[in-house]
Formats: structure tokens, C-alpha cells, sequence
């Protein structure tokens, strides 16, 4: 459907189509806030539009009535209709009885820096400079159980859709920032990086659109490939992990502002090698063998979401501490001696996935109720640690049966039961894109825990007794109806619904009111701010508030999670053999020997490690780009080096809109 009209060139002030398109200008210093000339209108005429010190809101509000019969029209705007009330909400007409979930779209477009002398001095794309021809379009594709799921418990989010459970699984920032664009473009300057002496295409500056503009001189632009053709003789293997203590190609390398993938496969030929690899946007390394515990299993096609220096609109070109992979000819594989033996080989996700948008604003969902092979389902990315704990579970069973058995023992399904935001099994969790049922109880009996619950298809939650007042079984209604992302015959749990299992008959204990949980390492002090903690790892002392940045200051180990405490990333820091615990915006876990990259300098003033942990409110982990530092058995804040590690994909602060 359609709201608004590109060729509108008058206001109905009684039209609620009309009233559908605003624009409101944002002065958050509150200089115009209380002045009615600044205040929401129907154009963009604002008095002087560089007072709007914080961009212009381009807003629209899209018909939700529906006639009930016709999917589209021929105008894409008759088979809906907006309510006889106001034009964002009310009652529908009768005929358009069916109310549908309200649409909002809004748009900021920064305006103080450029300079303002009058009307006509900022237009819309059309040759605009009213406002009148701003519409929208929307083209459903959601999976509509999905949508219902989402409309009818997702509320009150504030325009965080991560804050929604039943769309989490959908979203994957990692894959939004390495999407590419496979496809001509127009061969046209539209503006990107310079200015444009007139809008692109036939669209010159007026306010009289009853008739087609008219260009007698203008030239209809062709299309170009964006990314060049691999050079031939070359193929693209994949995104590649580095070595685990030193680089993967130790051939040659170079750096270049110019770099490709192109760039890197003719230095590397040039030099005679037989593997080319791009990393860090404008790094390049050669070899015909694998180093340093690298093996050349493909990882994530979207851990290698770096721009390339020399194509930064279109071409990736690696990440931090991945290699997108080159190889030339038909030569096999060859591992150095210092190659990782034992290494398995990561699943590629398939290039049919679901394309994802470039913030968690918005998701593209399938647009098929029916079964979707899991591999090309975008699931958010699993923590390393997960992948390493969980990485040698056996084949699941299926999940109909009334018991499995696994090294771990026997496990019994105990029906679905309910949970909730304050989780009702807390002594461990975690996600993963290929979670089975065998994976969860299988994790779950290695952290010494009788209880495994499976809910959303991904997520894994241990513990020995029911906590916060949930477990209560759930009988009715869709509850535990969600497949397993990595067994579709399989059930893994619904929305706030967990498939139970217990351990050797064990039986489900009462719920508890508190959320305490027999953790497998003991717990620290509430108060982040004491002088040490004692777990099974030893003793650890709070050594400050330190600074972290994206090349990251503990590069040893790193994971997150949902339940994330002081003691668990202690306790995993020791158990990797490391001597600092750093946590960091809530739910992320450092670990290393020394600081790394210049970070690690004690951060004294502002806000700085005010989160509270995912795990346990009272705590706090870290903030953003900060990390809550903890030493082991009196170690010191080591000197720092440089290294380069791996980062979550994180985007602190980000604020995006339609």
C-alpha cells in the first residue's frame, strides 16, 4: 500500500490522508520548542530551518483499514482506508470493517549545516520544496504467525526492537553490516560524498505538479557493476578465521588505501602464492600453506563485514582478526605443522538468507508460513564460548520421545512450562543457531545441573529448581510450539515458553521467589565496589573502571550472555588460564594476561561502568566501551601491546530510523 502522493501539490486540511503526512522540527535545546511556527505541520516550511538544530522528522502515518477482500489495487491505495475517527486511529468504515496493526514511519534528515535563504532552498527528491510529495510504500512480507506473535506480546518497546523476544532471533546486525549489494547500480552522481549541481533524474525544483516535468536535454543514465568481476584463475572461498597465536598467511603482505579483493589476488599471484587474503579493510596476506593454528574453515560469511579502502560502498574486504579467503587454481588444501589438527570445520550459512536491514530498526522476516530449511535462517550470533562447550555434543534425539540418553545420563520430558523476563531456570544459559535438544541437555549436565530448558527455538536454560516464581506448566493455547533451529523435527520451546526436561527422574523442584540459582562457581559480593571475591578459581580483586575500544583491550577470551555475573566471568577467565576478568556493557566477558591495543587506562570521571549485569541487577558490568576489571590472586593491571581481537559487532549508541 501507498500513503501520501510523489505529484501532490495541495493541503485538505479536512483530508485525513493528507493530515497522514507531517513534519515536526527537532530542537532538543528547547530554543523553539514553545513557538507555534515550529511546531508540527503539513509542509517544511518552517520559518527558518536551521533552527531545527537537531533535523527535520519527515512522518507518515499509513490507512489501517482494510476491506477485507483485496490484497492491492491498481492505485495500491483504495483497498485501504484510514479510520472515521482521526487518521492514526479510531474506528474503521464499514467498508473497510477490518482493522490492521497501525503502520508509522519517520524519517530524520539533518538540516542546521547547510544553508538556508528561503523557501525552495531544501526539496524532496521529487523537486519538492513543500513537503506535499512525501509518501511511502509498504509491501507485506512478514511470516504472519510471526507478526501476530509480535503484536500480540510485544508492547511498549520505545523503538528498540531488540527489546522484542519474539523478533530477536530475526535480527543480526553482523549480517546487516556485511550485506552487499549484488546488483547493477545506476551510473549516476546522486550526491554521495559531493555536491550535485541539480537532483538526479527529470526532477527540477518546482510546486506545480499537475503535469510531468519536462527535460528536453536530459540523458537516461546507464547501470555499472559496482564490485569488479573476481580475477579469473581466482575463487572465493569464504570468510576464514586467523591464526590462533600468529597470522594464517605468512607468505607477504601489504597494505594499500586501494585495496580489493582484486588488489590482494594480483599481489599475491604476482608473488607466486597460492592463497590471497583480505583483512581489516585494507590489509592483504599471501601463502600457500595454512600457519599458526589456522586451518581455513570458513566462519561466518558476515564476520567479514569490514569495507574495503578501495571500494568502501560495495566490497568487503575481511574483519578484525577474519580473512576473507582467495584461492587460485585447483591446488588442495595445505596445513603448516603449526596448523590446529583437530580443528572442525564451520557450517557456511546459505547465500539464500533472509536479507536483513542495516539497523535493529527494522527486519525482514520470510514471507512464508511454511517450513524454512534452518540454515538460511539469520539467527543472532552465538558466543565463542558456547561454540567451544558445546561443540562435541552428540545427535539429538527427537523430542517426541518421553526420555532421551546421552553421556549425561537420561533425560525425561517434563512438558512445557511457563517463563518469564526474570527467567525461570538461572544457573546457566545460552544460544546457539543449531541449539537441538541433545545440545541443551548435554550442556546443561556438564555444568552440573538436573534441569534443561529449550525456548525460542535457540536459547538453553540450566538450572536445579524452578526460580522467580515461574516453571508453572503451561496446557493450553500455542505454547511450546517453536521447531529447533538445528533439528526442525524437533520442539524447542514458544515465546515465554520452555520445552522442560529433567535429569535421572529428577523431579522439578518448587519455585523459588528469588533469583538466586545454584551457580556452578560461587557467587561474588552484590556490590561490585569490594576489595575481592572468592570463588573455586581463587581470588579475585576489583581493580577499577578501565577503558576498552573496539580493537579491545583483553584479547585472551571473549563471550556473552544473557545471564552474564561477575563470578561466571571470573570463573571462565580462570578456567581459560588467565589472570584478568574485564565485563563490559552488561552482558560481554574479557579475559587476558595484560592490556592490549594502548587500552586499559583507569577511567576516574563521568559515567563510565554504571551497567547492570544481564545476570544480577545489583552488580554492575561494565559500560559502554568500559570495562569493570577484576585481578586474580593479586596479580597487576599488566603493561600494555598491540593486538588486534575479535569484537562482538557492537553499535554503542546507535540510533536509527526509517
Amino acid at each position: 500500500m501507498v500513503a501520501g502522493s510523489p505529484t501532490r501539490d495541495t493541503y485538505n486540511a479536512s483530508n485525513f490522508a493528507d493530515q497522514a503526512i507531517s513534519f515536526v522540527c527537532l530542537d532538543y535545546s528547547g530554543t523553539v520548542s514553545n513557538n507555534p511556527a515550529y511546531a508540527q505541520r503539513q509542509d517544511i516550511n518552517f520559518p527558518d530551518i536551521n533552527m531545527c538544530q537537531d533535523g527535520i522528522r519527515l512522518q507518515v502515518f499509513f490507512p489501517q483499514c482494510w476491506d477485507g477482500v483485496n490484497l492491492d489495487s491498481s492505485d495500491h491505495k483504495s483497498h485501504m482506508a484510514y479510520p472515521v475517527d482521526t487518521y492514526d486511529g479510531g474506528h474503521c468504515p464499514e467498508s473497510h470493517p477490518v482493522h490492521t496493526v497501525a503502520i508509522f514511519y519517520e524519517q530524520i534528515v539533518p538540516v542546521s549545516n547547510f544553508n538556508y535563504w528561503g523557501q525552495g532552498a531544501y526539496a524532496l527528491s521529487t523537486g519538492d520544496p513543500t513537503g506535499l510529495t512525501y509518501h511511502a510504500d509498504f509491501l507485506m512480507g512478514w511470516n504472519q504467525s510471526v507478526l501476530q506473535d509480535s503484536v500480540d506480546n510485544c508492547h511498549n518497546m520505545n523503538g528498540d526492537i531488540t527489546l522484542c523476544q519474539v523478533l530477536v532471533p530475526y535480527i543480526n546486525e553482523d549480517a546487516a553490516s556485511a550485506c552487499t549489494l549484488d546488483a547493477q547500480v545506476v551510473d549516476e552522481d546522486v550526491g554521495l560524498g559531493d555536491q550535485i549541481s541539480a537532483l538526479p533524474g527529470c526532477n527540477p525544483v518546482r510546486t506545480d505538479f499537475s503535469t510531468e516535468a519536462s527535460c528536453p536535454n536530459s540523458v537516461t543514465p546507464g547501470f555499472f557493476n559496482p564490485v569488479a568481476t573476481l580475477t579469473p584463475g581466482w575463487t572465493d572461498v569464504g570468510c576464514i578465521a586467523e591464526g590462533t597465536n600468529g597470522r594464517a598467511l605468512t607468505g607477504a603482505s601489504t597494505t594499500s588505501p586501494n585495496m580489493t579483493v582484486n588488489f590482494c589476488a594480483g599481489f599475491c599471484g604476482s608473488k607466486g602464492y597460492t592463497y590471497a587474503g583480505v583483512e581489516f579493510g585494507d590489509e592483504c596476506y599471501c601463502g600457500s600453506s595454512f600457519s599458526n593454528g589456522a586451518n581455513g574453515s570458513v566462519t561466518n560469511w558476515y564476520d567479514c563485514s569490514t569495507p574495503c579502502a578501495g571500494n568502501p560502498e560495495y566490497e568487503k574486504c575481511g574483519g578484525p582478526q577474519r580473512l576473507e579467503l582467495l584461492k587460485a587454481g585447483g591446488a588442495p588444501v595445505s596445513i603448516s605443522s603449526s596448523a590446529a589438527p583437530n580443528s572442525t570445520p564451520v557450517p557456511v550459512l546459505s547465500s539464500s538468507a533472509v536479507p536483513l536491514p542495516a539497523s535493529s530498526s527494522a527486519v525482514s522476516l520470510p514471507a512464508s508460513s511454511s517450513a524454512i530449511p534452518t540454515s538460511q535462517i539469520l539467527a543472532a550470533p552465538t558466543p565463542s564460548s558456547v561454540t567451544a562447550s558445546v561443540s562435541a555434543v552428540p545427535a539429538s534425539a527427537s523430542s517426541a520421545a518421553p526420555a532421551s540418553g546421552s553421556s549425561s545420563g537420561s533425560w525425561a520430558s517434563a512438558g512445557c512450562v511457563q517463563d518469564g523476563p526474570s527467567r525461570a531456570l538461572t544457573g546457566y544459559s545460552f544460544t546457539s543457531s543449531s541449539m537441538t535438544t541433545a545440545t541443551c541437555q548435554s550442556t546443561c549436565a556438564q555444568k552440573g545441573f538436573t534441569m534443561a530448558g529449550i525456548e525460542y527455538g535457540d536459547e538453553c536454560y540450566c538450572g536445579n529448581s524452578f526460580e522467580n516464581g515461574l516453571g508453572q506448566q503451561v496446557t493450553t493455547g500455542p505454547a511450546c510450539y517453536m521447531t529447533c533451529n538445528g533439528a526442525p523435527n524437533e520442539n524447542c520451546g514458544g515465546s515465554w515458553t520452555l520445552s522442560l526436561y529433567t535429569l535421572n527422574g529428577a523431579a522439578p523442584a518448587s519455585s523459588a521467589s528469588t533469583s538466586s540459582a545454584p551457580a556452578p562457581a560461587a557467587s561474588v559480593p552484590a556490590n561490585n565496589s569490594a576489595s575481592g571475591s572468592s570463588s573455586a578459581s581463587g581470588t579475585w580483586t576489583s581493580a577499577g573502571c578501565v577503558q576498552d575500544g573496539s580493537a579491545r583491550a583483553l584479547t585472551g577470551y571473549s563471550f556473552t550472555s544473557s545471564s552474564l555475573t561477575t563470578a561466571m566471568c571470573q570463573t571462565t577467565c580462570a578456567q581459560k588460564g588467565f589472570t584478568m576478568a574485564g565485563i563490559e556493557y552488561g552482558d560481554e566477558c574479557y579475559c587476558g594476561d595484560s592490556f592490549q591495543n594502548g587500552l586499559g587506562q583507569q577511567v576516574t570521571t563521568g559515567p563510565a561502568c554504571y551497567m547492570t549485569c544481564s545476570g544480577a541487577p545489583k552488580e554492575k558490568c561494565g559500560g559502554s566501551w568500559t570495562l569493570s576489571l577484576y585481578t586474580l590472586n593479586g596479580s597487576s593491571a599488566a603493561k600494555r601491546s598491540t593486538k588486534r581481537s575479535k569484537h562482538f559487532g557492537r553499535h554503542h549508541q546507535l540510533r536509527s530510523h526509517f
